[in-house]
């Protein structure tokens, strides 16, 4: 028997590679992928917690991959809200709260933790009067945190709409 040379031999098996490919009954067409008309129905939702300088704080479904500002856009935006830098990044699920500052007199300022350190030893917050913060701080001593924007209200009474977004509540105080 005499062996074929190897570039033949290699030929040889290329082509009948080829006929068994093409005369195996294998369908070689790309069946159709099934895709959803609605470009969210394979994503999750997560959710996220928001507050600050935003009409209504608290928890957002979302979809992970909308962007952030599709998120403040659910809470409703104040004329003073200032959007973050990176309101066209992507909610992950790493994205755990966000927290949105204001703007005043071309200024901004960061939001203040209502039941943080500040109010509590009634210290300087810069854009905020002395008395909201001895209000805050006499609210939290006799009632606890403060874990909602009913009872931020309660505690601010007549200087609420002036001062409500000045601040924000931390999701674990949220109640």
């Amino acid at each position: 028997m005499k062996i074929l040379p190897k570039m033949k031999r290699n030929s040889l098996i290329i082509v009948l590679l080829i006929c068994l490919v093409a005369f195996c009954g294998c369908s070689m067409t790309l069946k159709p992928v099934n895709v959803s008309k609605n470009p969210n129905a394979n994503k999750s939702k997560y959710t996220v917690y928001v507050s600050g300088a935003v009409a209504t704080d608290g928890y957002i479904s979302v979809v992970v991959g909308s962007d952030i500002y599709a998120v403040l856009s659910k809470v409703g935006l104040l004329d003073c809200s200032q959007t973050p830098e990176n309101s066209t990044a992507l909610v992950t699920e790493q994205t755990s709260n966000i927290i949105v500052n204001y703007r005043q007199n071309n200024r901004t300022y960061y939001s203040v933790n209502v039941n943080g350190a500040a109010i509590i030893y009634r210290l300087n917050v810069e854009n905020v009067s002395e008395e909201v913060v001895n209000k805050l701080a006499d609210y939290i001593s006799q009632n606890g945190p403060i874990g909602n924007r009913a009872k931020l209200r309660e505690a601010l009474g007549k200087d609420y709409e002036n001062n409500f977004y000045k601040f924000y509540i931390e999701q674990k105080d949220y109640a």
